[in-house]
């Protein structure tokens, strides 16, 4: 070998030599050489593989496939695994806790039921249910409310309901009674106006004695004419309902009914405004209207209302004539 192929096979020893440390030192490969950055790696991956619901779906559902649906959709309101094992141990928690109510087996004692019914508010009894017991705004049962709710007491007292459970049913009653008599006093003004304004209409300037006349209709029955007696079979039957469910005493048939039974009781007393014995005032005004006819004859006739007047006086005093042959 030659000197000059020497030196040529040096220079090109040399070369490769230097062409990997300046291909490193050019483009460096990455080394991890801290702690820190090895532990901010391990960060950036999930704790949790990405499939860990459908992986417990599937452990679920047993191999169902509508279960597993229906797990899944479950699952996809918690926010990973470390979430269920807090609800685990919340439920571990309430049953360790003591708060629970056990049960009664089938060969518990007397005592034991009776604790047990205790605790979940049973009362022993129906009448614990209104011991001490006022409805939310206030008031207190009545006698007669008392009465009415009694089977359904004994009803829910069987049926194993709560000392809560039964006042708060009592007070839904209650205000629906509340409501429902508010509408039947409003809806009961109402008609009340417009009977009278149809029977003020109907009978004029005799509305008032015709109202009170009614109560001679009354007279000589129990309680007599006093309507603010409410034992009185007047106060009885006005203050009572049809079938259609109106007050009796605001029905304006109900009331021309009973006025025309208390005309042919007292015919004058419709017709006139006076206290002086019957026929009597009666005759007076007969007299003083014929007068007038005699006198004033054109009058007499433009004059509707005392026209009326003059035919149910007349009236009147055939009834009172026949009632005294």
């Amino acid at each position: 070998m030659s000197d000059e192929e020497t030196v040529e096979d040096e220079v090109l020893d040399e070369a490769e030599n230097e062409a990997p440390a300046k291909e490193q030192t050019e483009n460096p490969k990455p080394v991890v050489t801290d702690e820190s950055e090895a532990a901010d790696a391990a960060a950036d991956a999930p704790y949790w593989a990405d499939d860990w619901r459908e992986k417990v779906a599937e452990h679920a559902s047993a191999g169902d496939e509508k279960a597993y649906k229906r797990e899944l959709k479950r699952l996809g309101r918690v926010k990973d695994p470390a979430s269920i094992y807090g609800m685990y141990r919340e439920l571990e928690s309430k049953f360790t806790s003591g708060n629970l109510i056990k049960m009664p087996g089938e060969d518990a004692s007397e005592e034991e039921l009776k604790n047990f019914y205790t605790q979940i508010g049973i009362p022993e009894s129906k009448d614990e249910y209104l011991a001490e017991f006022k409805y939310d705004d206030g008031e207190e049962l009545g006698k007669e409310e008392r009465e009415e709710v009694e089977g359904l007491l004994e009803s829910l007292h069987a049926a194993g309901a709560p000392v809560e459970a039964v006042h708060a049913v009592l007070n839904h009653i209650h205000e629906a009674n509340l409501i429902e008599e508010e509408a039947q006093v409003e809806e009961d003004e109402d008609y009340q106006i417009e009977s009278q304004r149809a029977l003020k209409e109907e009978l004029g300037p005799a509305y008032k004695r015709t109202i009170n006349n009614i109560a001679q209709v009354f007279r000589y029955a129990p309680g007599g004419t006093d309507l603010e007696n409410e034992e009185s079979v007047r106060a009885r039957l006005l203050g009572g309902r049809t079938a259609d469910g109106i007050r009796i005493g605001d029905d304006p048939d109900i009331i021309r009914w009973l006025a025309a039974i208390s005309q042919e009781i007292d015919p004058v007393a419709t017709v006139m405004d006076t206290t002086a014995p019957s026929g009597r005032g009666l005759e007076e005004r007969i007299k003083e209207i014929e007068k007038f006819i005699r006198t004033d004859k054109r009058e007499y006739f433009k004059d509707q209302a005392m026209q009326d007047e003059y035919q149910q006086l007349l009236s009147a005093r055939e009834k009172v004539r026949a009632s005294a042959r």
